[in-house]
């Protein structure tokens, strides 16, 4: 059971922060134009201690929540920070509340993965856009040789808290069993195909 967050106590290695600043960019562009309700909140799912995501997605929402074990205290104020372990957090949250939740390279560090995607799922708003991003099976080789072969402190606490690696025919089928429709799941490899991402719509006329 993890008691620190990324970044927290060692620093990222060039590998991650260049993996950080892809995912943000692509975080922006797929978001910041999907989204239509209103007001605009974000839940940001094991966001890291400096929450580099929330920074960068925080001028385009009204109200953003932040969520890991650790969080930096002294950084975005404005933000909504909840200190804990993710299963113990959300199901206190209210349902059907976030107009978009970011679960960003988390999902491979959880053991029960269902139950932390039916969470996602219900905090959603209808018509809420849930964006999940995972390392893919290729990725794994690079991943791991940052990790074990370079012998990065950070990098490798991370590699070894990994459960699980992904494509498309892991994770289409536990995002419907969560219970979003196919036709509203979009995967897309990236990061050359290092990582695979997730944009899912909850359906507005959902009964959850």
């Amino acid at each position: 059971m993890r008691s620190t967050s990324f970044g927290q106590n060692n620093k990222p290695t060039v590998f991650d922060s260049f993996g950080v600043y892809l995912s943000s960019r692509r975080l922006v562009k797929e978001l910041r134009n999907i989204c239509t309700l209103s007001p605009k909140k974000l839940l940001d799912l094991g966001a890291g201690y400096n929450m580099k995501h929330t920074a960068e997605l925080l001028p385009y929402f009204d109200e953003a929540t932040a969520i890991d074990v650790a969080l930096n205290e002294k950084i975005l104020p404005s933000v909504i920070k909840k200190i804990g372990l993710l299963e113990h957090i959300m199901p206190e949250l209210i349902k059907n509340e976030y107009s978009v939740v970011v679960l960003n390279s988390v999902l491979e560090h959880v053991k029960e993965t269902q139950p932390l995607l039916n969470e996602c799922y219900r905090l959603l708003a209808p018509n809420g856009i849930f964006y999940i991003s995972v390392p893919t099976w290729r990725g794994k080789f690079f991943l791991e040789y940052t990790a074990f072969a370079l012998k990065h402190k950070q990098a490798r606490i991370e590699m070894n808290d990994h459960k699980m690696y992904y494509d498309k025919r892991d994770l289409w089928p536990i995002l419907v069993k969560a219970g979003f429709l196919p036709e509203d799941i979009r995967l897309t490899y990236y990061k050359f195909g290092l990582n695979l991402l997730g944009i899912c719509r909850k359906r507005a006329d959902t009964n959850e």
